[in-house]
């Protein structure tokens, strides 16, 4: 893992906007003992308050985050698998796919994919991971947002960052996020329902947020 030191305020900032990222792609990815500890002890929802306290906007998460949750690992599981993957006779709730949630499959996914290539960035292949994942489409937001704070360290132009990440949101995440928590937002889920609203909410600050300077 590659660490930055953060010195300055605009450095500091950028560098909770990408925390912030970093922590909401893991949520949306399949948890394992690691990340149902995180969930479940409170760790994970201290992170975010924590990263939220150094936004250079407010953004306040509300509820627990599944913090103290009487889920056990397994049953956590399976409220991922009910929520995002197979659920139910009718299938999932709501994919965390956005070629599957807004339609034109190939086309997200070529996007997506030149925009990561842009950067020299590539999917891992033993993974077999799409492009148009939540949890990847975050981890590229995080990417950027670090290399954004990197550019400030080291008196760089840091521009090209801040217009991928809008026009990212813009194409991309505010509409796909914004679906899927109106789709388990509402379903009171342990954890899963705080987290697509509070990805929700992130999204749409940080579009109002860099919409002003680029």
């Amino acid at each position: 893992m590659i660490e930055l030191e953060l010195r300055n305020k605009a450095e500091i900032e950028t560098g909770a906007r990408s925390c912030i990222y970093s922590l909401i792609a893991q949520g949306f990815r399949f948890p394992n003992q690691t990340a149902y500890e995180a969930v479940a002890s409170g760790r994970f929802k201290a992170s975010i308050d924590e990263a939220a306290a150094n936004l250079p906007y407010s953004f306040s998460p509300v509820g627990r985050w599944g913090e103290g949750m009487a889920l056990n690992p397994q049953e956590f599981e399976v409220e991922y698998i009910q929520h995002f993957d197979v659920g139910g006779p009718q299938g999932a709730p709501c994919s965390l796919y956005e070629g599957e949630a807004e339609g034109g499959r190939m086309k997200t996914m070529e996007d997506l994919i030149r925009c990561y290539e842009h950067f020299d960035l590539r999917l891992a292949t033993r993974a077999r991971e799409r492009p148009d994942h939540l949890a990847i489409e975050m981890e590229y937001m995080h990417y950027l947002a670090f290399k954004e704070a990197d550019s400030h360290a080291r008196g760089r132009d840091s521009a090209p960052y801040r217009q991928a990440q809008f026009d990212c949101l813009k194409v991309h995440l505010v509409d796909f996020a914004n679906r899927v928590a109106g789709r388990i937002g509402a379903l009171n889920a342990p954890f899963y329902s705080d987290l697509v609203q509070g990805a929700k909410a992130f999204c749409n600050c940080e579009f109002a947020y860099l919409g002003e300077s680029v």
